[in-house]
């Protein structure tokens, strides 16, 4: 047993800092463990952390189809007993939020919208306050960035403030630092240009302590729009070279080519990539 934790955690440590393939190897290897012994209250998780790890990369796709699984095996688990079901419940929560991650990052933002509701209602029972905070967080960052997507300044700024404050509390840095850049999101688009460079560099100094990879380029990715938007174009480059770094460097440590291939070629990063090199 004391095996499939250890791999479990070390296999998250490592997508956190940016080194997936290693992640994905030392999950991998937890998965066959556990799926011979049929071990599966660690065979949920460990099916949520290799999703996660895909979503990282942005392959949401393929994180979709083991963060489903995950939610079905926790589900399946969380079926079997009728007391003490925190742990399994808070295992449906974190495979659910995973999904919702995987929809946002496919542009399906509504049918995130409308899962998310879903979640809430369901997790309004006792059973799922098992690290609530931690999953809840998650679910509410994701929330605040899509109603920024919708343009809804007026619900998405006091909803960034309001968790803010509730994570400084749990001194959660890497989802302070992302609803520091959120807020400075926000102030770009009221007008409140040095409010926002401000958000955007505590963002950064704080991402740099947590050194996970993607929120620490959205944060200079954020900051570089920021300074174009001001007309320092210098300043921009600057922010859109230490991005591109960022993604480079995940990227070399992907062993799988067409895995790589499929990272430098998403959306998001090709975005930050064709930024660098105008720069």
């Amino acid at each position: 047993m004391g095996r499939q934790w250890v791999l479990f955690f070390r296999g998250m440590a490592l997508a956190e800092i940016g080194r997936i393939d290693e992640g994905i190897s030392t999950i991998q290897s937890g998965i066959d463990l556990c799926e011979k012994f049929r071990a599966l209250f660690f065979l949920a998780g460990l099916y949520n952390c290799l999703g996660y790890c895909y979503g990282e990369i942005h392959q949401p796709e393929r994180a979709w189809a083991f963060n489903l699984k995950g939610e079905q095996i926790s589900r399946q688990l969380m079926g079997r007993v009728s007391l003490c079901r925190g742990p399994y419940a808070e295992m449906v929560a974190q495979s659910s939020v995973n999904l919702l991650e995987n929809l946002f990052d496919q542009g399906r933002l509504e049918e995130a919208w409308e899962r998310m509701q879903s979640l809430k209602a369901e997790s309004r029972s006792l059973e799922f306050d098992w690290f609530r905070l931690q999953w809840e967080s998650r679910m509410h960052y994701l929330a605040a960035q899509i109603l920024l997507s919708r343009g809804d300044l007026a619900q998405a700024e006091p909803f960034i403030r309001q968790n803010l404050e509730t994570v400084r509390h749990l001194h959660a840095k890497k989802r302070e630092g992302g609803f520091l850049r959120l807020l400075g999101e926000v102030q770009m688009r009221r007008g409140a240009k040095e409010e926002a460079l401000h958000s955007f560099n505590e963002a950064i100094t704080l991402l740099k302590e947590v050194g996970n990879p993607r929120q620490l380029w959205q944060a200079h990715a954020s900051l570089a729009s920021a300074y174009e938007e001001m007309g320092k174009g210098s300043e921009a480059k600057v922010q859109w070279g230490s991005a591109a770094d960022l993604i480079q460097t995940v990227a070399n440590g992907l062993s799988d080519r067409e895995l790589r291939d499929g990272f430098l070629q998403a959306v998001p990063i090709q975005a930050i990539l064709s930024k660098a090199a105008e720069a």
